[in-house]
């Protein structure tokens, strides 16, 4: 059984939670899938420690004793290292769903400043017309956009206050 604790624990301690939205969301499948499967070994561990509590008593071996500590320890070093792992994964799950956003807000940006430094500005009036009315356009779409973009810098900042940012790294 101590052996079966040391196979998963090095599971639970991997420090990949995923280079991508979609890597992340796969490990934390994964990771549910553990949990489900250490969920069913509790039983069995909780039977060996009651058995083992009745054999120390009726026969005071202090080796069973010794090793009915050693299952327990094993056991909620596992459980903490499954949540820990639990709560990095979810880290980053919102990290990587942040960062999905940005990179859609900043391609926004970079398509508009590229029409806006356009010195195209029209030889007609059909022309001229149009492009102010693509103008108008943009600016009730800069309106949305801009409320997007600090929605998308709040969500930045609570990542910051709440999250491990250590493990993640972006570039603008």
């Amino acid at each position: 059984m101590i052996l079966f604790f040391r196979e998963k624990k090095l599971l639970v301690t991997s420090d990949d939670y995923g280079r991508d939205f979609n890597q992340s969301q796969n490990l934390r499948r994964k990771h549910k899938r553990f949990e489900v499967d250490l969920a069913t070994h509790e039983p069995n561990v909780q039977n060996i420690q009651q058995l083992g509590a009745q054999l120390t008593q009726e026969v005071g071996n202090p080796d069973i004793e010794r090793k009915c500590k050693d299952l327990i320890n094993h056991w909620d070093s596992l459980r903490e290292a499954t949540d820990e792992r639990t709560k990095k994964l979810d880290e980053s799950l919102t990290y990587h769903n942040w960062a999905a956003s940005l990179d859609e807000e900043n391609a926004w940006i970079k398509e508009r400043l590229h029409i806006m430094n356009n010195p195209d500005i029209g030889t007609t009036l059909v022309a001229v017309q149009g492009l102010q009315k693509k103008h108008e356009s943009f600016e009730a779409d800069f309106v949305t956009q801009k409320e997007r973009c600090q929605e998308i810098l709040q969500q930045g900042q609570k990542l910051i206050e709440q999250v491990s940012l250590e493990l993640f790294s972006y570039e603008i």
